[in-house]
């Protein structure tokens, strides 16, 4: 259960998280920065292992590998393996959440279940305060037209606004960290050609972006 992930069974929230950190103020990603989604980091080769950006490095790699480890339990622990997923890289943490698991088809309103999800994100992600956070939308390539989403960008930016401004509603949760982008039918995971495929290609990532980077980080999205 929900709960269970929280304050019982396996613990993985009562973990110590506290190390000392170095705040690090970034500028939200702005349009002309969707080639580089983390414009702000700072990037080194990876050569001398006692420069001090070297050890912040490492000691971001143990932090990620630490909230991506909380992530997985609580995936696992509440049945979530088919609808969630998460990646660490040399530049990101990536949090991957299928829509079916947050909107109902052609909606960017969070179902009341999905709600719940997303508060459970915020409450690991609020125990990492200095890293910058992006949240991105992705929609398969079948056209949409309506009133209120003209086209899949437009339903990708909103479903990515909206999951954004649940995970704000946490009092912990600094605004400054984050940002919201729509990728439309753009950067596609799997092929659009069947219907497992769009299912895929349909959904919300959370980026927990390392303020500094190895010469080799993949900075694009949605890989």
């Amino acid at each position: 259960s929900l709960n269970a992930a929280f304050t019982g069974g396996t613990g993985v929230l009562n973990q110590s998280s506290h190390i000392s950190l170095t705040d690090t103020q970034t500028d939200p990603v702005s349009s002309s920065n969707l080639n580089n989604p983390n414009p702000n980091s700072n990037t080194i080769p990876n050569t001398n292992p006692n420069s001090t950006a070297s050890q912040t490095v490492q000691q971001e790699t143990a932090e990620l590998s630490q909230l991506k480890q909380k992530m997985d339990q609580y995936i696992k622990d509440n049945q979530l393996t088919t609808q969630l997923e998460t990646k660490l890289t040399d530049s990101y943490l990536l949090i991957r959440i299928r829509d079916h698991a947050l909107f109902d088809s052609g909606s960017a309103n969070l179902k009341t279940e999905s709600q719940q999800l997303a508060m459970a994100v915020s409450q690991l992600l609020a125990q990492y305060p200095k890293y910058r956070i992006q949240i991105a939308g992705y929609t398969d390539n079948v056209p949409i037209q309506t009133a209120e989403f003209p086209s899949n960008w437009d339903l990708s930016t909103k479903r990515a606004l909206n999951f954004m401004k649940i995970l704000l509603q946490d009092s912990n949760m600094d605004p400054a960290r984050f940002s919201a982008v729509g990728y439309g039918e753009y950067h596609p995971i799997a092929v659009n050609t069947t219907e497992e495929g769009r299912s895929q290609n349909r959904r919300v990532e959370i980026y927990v972006y390392r303020t500094v980077t190895t010469a080799n980080s993949q900075l694009s999205p949605g890989k």
